[in-house]
């Protein structure tokens, strides 16, 4: 009787993308950005389509499971595959030895009675083999050129360079052939992944921002002439739009000139498919659900708006997480957006978290991805407001915004408040005293809250008082047509908390006045020499 072949889970993992992707100079970054995350993706295919095709030529039986967002995984069936996998990780090692990424692979026991715990296993694994990349490779320790590097990279990796015909810079060819070339060709290891017009429709994968979408294109022209000198103007239509121009285009609406730095993922992914996958087929089902929603759905959601296609830059897009630039006032609505379509398409069964961070145009790339890390993950780690009352377990589900983490629902109410106040005040229909209002209105609202979560009992007086709070020492009628809408969310949360015991984060007044802030200052004028 012929002896059954074992099975196992094999994981490939690109380190170090985040410090290989942003470690760039601010200078030129839209274009070396999204060439670098382009990279990523690439390297991971063909790192991916390699592992394959070499444990296939042994013999052994492989089906792949996902590949996506840096990250690929395979079944594998055969005798004691571990040191054929050691001897991939030794080429695979030497290949992009200098190059600023790496690859770690992992293979684990697959248990097909407990698919889930073999699964985290796995997950496990992959973090302490990261830690231990190199090990017995002394060839990390030999010196090199760097021109010589960066001229051999280039030859090794675009199967069809021409020496004297492109940059000496790989990321920026990267970038002129999606914009320019109809076919994107990359070698590895003798494989050769090529991506054209095709494969890329409908995906975000290589969609990037150009001006031709900007629908104030010809007035913004002669602004960046009249600002920045020849050196700055817009060469072609079919450039890309820089940083500095995604904070003009917010200034020329809001008159704040702003980025908006959005980082999103998946909530307990690991978990999910621990607990909640018993199969192959479960597996790569939900891997191919996750990948389509962040690369097709996504672009849905940015192609059809035109407020998105010209003001947001989509610059990593993985198997379950995203990576977002664009002018502040737009990157907003955009998480939103992105989160009501997640809710829609999973019917609530996962959940997404979210980091959000507002910087100038100038503030250096590696600094503020960074610090969108540190959001997502307050995001992820900090409880929101019932949680820490009621001391339940954090469920995540959640979005930081300066410093302070809300529910999704709370964060929708920020935007009903900042789109509700705004117009008034760009209009000037009512006085800007208001916004100390709003965002002095947390302390007293918190008040009244804690007493009906705490004591079940609502202090009808104060609360109206809190009303004419809002209202006192103003006199025009624009402001009373929208009192009893401005007060809407207080009175909505108050009932909340005392018919199902659920409040919201007091803090969502005072953010909610500062985004208005920033939506309602004197707006630039692109007509208007504004040196």
């Amino acid at each position: 009787m012929e002896k059954e072949q074992r099975k196992y889970l094999l994981k490939g993992d690109i380190s170090g993308i985040q410090e290989f992707i942003f470690n760039v100079q601010s200078d030129g970054a839209a274009k070396t950005l999204k060439a670098k995350s382009y990279y990523v993706s690439v390297i991971s295919e063909l790192c991916f389509k390699f592992c394959c095709e070499k444990l296939e030529t042994l013999g052994m039986f492989v089906e792949p499971i996902f590949s996506g967002g840096g990250n690929f995984f395979i079944q594998v069936i055969g005798d004691e595959p571990k040191e054929e996998v050691n001897k991939l990780q030794q080429q695979l090692n030497n290949e992009l030895l200098h190059d600023d990424i790496s690859v770690v692979l992992t293979l684990e026991n697959l248990d097909e009675k407990n698919f889930g715990d073999s699964w985290m296993a796995l997950l496990q694994k992959s973090n302490k083999e990261k830690l231990r990349l190199y090990k017995g490779n002394d060839a990390v320790f030999e010196p090199y050129s760097h021109e010589e590097k960066e001229y051999e990279q280039n030859k090794k990796r675009f199967a069809d360079y021409r020496e004297g015909e492109e940059h000496n810079d790989l990321y920026k060819n990267i970038a002129d052939r999606m914009v320019k070339s109809k076919v994107i060709e990359t070698a590895l290891l003798g494989n050769l992944f090529s991506e054209g017009e095709l494969d890329f429709e409908n995906r975000l994968a290589n969609k990037l921002p150009f001006w031709k979408n900007y629908n104030k294109l010809d007035e913004y022209k002669e602004y960046r002439k009249k600002n920045y000198g020849e050196d700055y103007q817009i060469r072609k239509d079919e450039d890309l739009i820089d940083f500095d121009a995604f904070g003009d285009f917010a200034a020329h609406r809001t008159g704040t000139n702003k980025l908006a730095i959005l980082k999103m993922d998946v909530d307990n992914l690991g978990s999910v498919f621990s607990d909640r996958i018993s199969s192959l087929d479960q597996a790569q089902k939900l891997s191919k659900q996750f990948q389509g929603f962040f690369d097709k759905t996504l672009f849905k959601i940015w192609w059809e708006q035109d407020e998105f296609k010209s003001n947001v830059y989509p610059i990593f897009v993985g198997g379950d997480d995203c990576f977002i630039v664009g002018a502040w006032d737009k990157v907003l609505p955009f998480a939103k957006a992105i989160n009501d379509a997640f809710q829609e398409n999973f019917g609530g069964e996962y959940s997404l978290s979210a980091g959000i961070v507002i910087v100038d145009p100038k503030h250096p790339v590696i600094s503020f991805a960074e610090l969108a890390e540190e959001a997502l993950s307050d995001a992820k780690r900090k409880s929101n407001f019932n949680e820490s009352f009621s001391r339940s377990e954090h469920k995540k589900n959640s979005i930081s915004i300066f410093n302070e983490v809300f529910s999704w629902k709370e964060f929708d109410e920020i935007l009903k408040v900042v789109n509700l106040v705004s117009p008034y005040l760009k209009n000037d229909r009512i006085e800007r005293s208001i916004l100390d209002k709003i965002r002095n209105s947390a302390r007293g609202f918190h008040a009244l809250q804690q007493r009906i979560l705490l004591k079940d009992c609502v202090d009808v007086p104060r609360v109206w008082k809190l009303k004419y709070y809002l209202g006192k020492k103003t006199n025009d009628n624009n402001f009373r047509k929208m009192e009893d809408a401005l007060f809407k969310p207080y009175q909505e949360a108050l009932q909340s908390a005392l018919m199902n015991k659920e409040g919201i984060n007091p803090a969502v007044f005072p953010v909610a006045a500062r985004i208005i802030e920033f939506s309602t200052k004197k707006e630039l004028n692109y007509g208007e020499n504004n040196n």
